[in-house]
């Protein structure tokens, strides 16, 4: 495992129960900060892995009570802040034809 990747799958859907949530929690903040770049894989660490361009996401805050947003409309190749959130997770996740994950690194 890359120190200086982290990496979190996701349902191509809203988990069951879930009105948003498709993965677990995951923690970019210990990348450090800085500009980081999400991107969606299909079949990510196999000789088939695809990146997944078709793929929109959510990444959403899990908080106590109503959960925030972090980003929205992601694209695979989306750069942003990162955030001191520990808290994330990928959410809508649109157009998805399988399960995915995503790949968060600094960069």
């Amino acid at each position: 495992m890359n120190a200086n990747i982290v990496t979190i799958t996701s349902q191509a859907h809203p988990a069951p129960r879930q009105k948003h949530r498709s993965s677990e929690n995951f923690y970019p903040q210990s990348l450090g900060n800085g500009i980081i770049a999400i991107k969606a894989y299909y079949q990510y660490g196999t000789q088939k892995q695809q990146e997944a361009n078709d793929i929109i996401f959510d990444v959403n805050i899990d908080k106590t009570g109503k959960d925030g947003v972090f980003a929205s409309n992601i694209k695979s190749g989306h750069v942003c802040q990162n955030t001191n959130d520990r808290n994330l997770y990928i959410a809508n996740p649109r157009n998805a034809i399988t399960d995915f994950t995503v790949e968060v690194s600094l960069i």
